[in-house]
């Protein structure tokens, strides 16, 4: 009779911390975007002690290789390797630090819903946490820009030139929370709840933001329209999850 392997429990993943939170004295609970393996909980044992190997490697943000013991629940961190130390330079500067932590946040609750996309979304968000910590673009329109794009791979993602509801030409353009952009027709009926008028720079300025065609906008542009557009896509990220991404009251300190 032929011999059967067992899979061993034991493996390695790229991953991200998106946040922690401890047990009992010693212990920590690492919540992890894994490349491979999508969202995972794991216990990293002892790593509140002053001696422990794991040292600040397991902080928000960081950039890991990591290997870790399944569980039927919880997993255990075996061995971190550090790739990019994003929480220091985000730490350092609250806007990005604001945005990082809401994406963060995002991550985790479309990951609860969507298992299909997990290298999609890790991708995603190790360029939004890169282009943060460099400071590369605004911090709020690094959040619109994978807000966009996150969502399009939850399955909620809609179109910017025509109707999400009948599918013609959206000009002019209204946007809902609940449908995305809508006609002038389907925004004026009861298919539609609530509203607001979009302009036609509102919506190239998203379609750039969602495309990353970052050459595209200018300065002035980003200035006159990146609180607007955070302020048109939360709506929309909220109303789809069925519920308010509590970090959000970090921007909301800073763009009321």
């Amino acid at each position: 009779m032929a011999l059967v392997s067992t899979p061993s429990k034991n493996y390695r993943d790229r991953g991200v911390v998106l946040r922690t939170q401890p047990l009992g004295e010693t212990d920590r609970i690492i919540i992890l975007l894994t490349r491979s393996s999508g969202l995972v909980h794991a216990v990293a044992k002892g790593v509140r002690k002053g001696n422990s190997r794991f040292g600040g490697r397991l902080e928000p943000f960081m950039y890991l290789d990591i290997s870790l013991v399944a569980g039927k629940k919880l997993h255990t961190v075996s061995q971190v390797q550090t790739r990019h130390a994003y929480t220091a330079s985000l730490m350092a500067d609250f806007d990005a630090y604001s945005v990082a932590t809401v994406i963060s946040e995002l991550a985790e609750s479309l990951l609860n819903f969507e298992t299909e996309q997990n290298e999609p979304f890790f991708d995603l968000l190790v360029g939004a946490l890169a282009s943060l910590a460099r400071s590369g673009h605004p911090a709020l329109d690094v959040f619109t820009a994978f807000a966009l794009r996150a969502m399009g791979l939850a399955g909620w993602g809609f179109s910017l030139q025509t109707c999400s509801l009948c599918g013609r030409p959206a000009e002019p353009a209204w946007f809902s929370a609940e449908s995305g952009v809508v006609c002038d027709s389907c925004a004026r009926s009861s298919r539609v709840q609530a509203r607001q008028p979009i302009s036609p720079e509102m919506l190239t300025y998203l379609e750039n933001l969602r495309s990353v065609q970052w050459s595209r906008i200018s300065p002035a542009d980003s200035r006159s329209l990146s609180t607007a557009a955070y302020r048109i896509i939360i709506q929309y990220v909220q109303w789809h999850l069925e519920k308010p991404l509590r970090s959000v009251a970090l921007i909301e300190k800073e763009v009321s």
